[in-house]
């Protein structure tokens, strides 16, 4: 389930979006990562719980927080959401495809960690110091980094 923000309608991106069309150098594919741009805004609220995140189609992703673009710039790399505040839950991040390293420590993110199996390029994930509840996941093998 995407967050949704209270009475209102996730932002989306579009490839003629400050979000897109500010980076330097330009992506050579930018519907792919309009893509991540509005995955990521559907999640915001649900993941940001009472923290701030500064994620908005009228900022040029190069400088949202805690988000690292691939080299070429058409893919969000990794999220790095340390001590941000963040007391929601983690939400689907199915959609980031290539996502390859998420690290949300020292946090108070709650609930279960989702399915995350199916992001094949993530190698590094870190959510120790939160709470969140349940066993570790199967799927979470050595590769994955370390949890807690």
């Amino acid at each position: 389930m995407l967050g949704l923000a209270t009475g209102a309608e996730a932002q989306t991106c579009a490839t003629t979006d400050v979000a897109i069309t500010g980076l330097t150098p330009a992506p050579s594919d930018p519907a792919a990562l309009a893509g991540d741009c509005t995955a990521l805004l559907g999640l915001k609220d649900t993941l940001r719980g009472t923290g701030a995140l500064n994620w908005a189609n009228t900022l040029s992703m190069d400088g949202w927080d805690g988000i690292t673009l691939a080299e070429n710039a058409n893919r969000v790399r990794s999220l790095l959401l340390t001590s941000k505040g963040l007391d929601g839950s983690i939400p689907d991040l199915s959609g980031l495809t290539n996502l390859s390293w998420l690290l949300s420590h020292r946090n108070r993110l709650s609930g279960t960690i989702p399915d995350l199996s199916g992001l094949s390029s993530l190698g590094f994930l870190n959510l120790h110091v939160n709470e969140l509840t349940g066993s570790i996941p199967l799927w979470l093998g050595r590769s994955h980094g370390w949890i807690g």
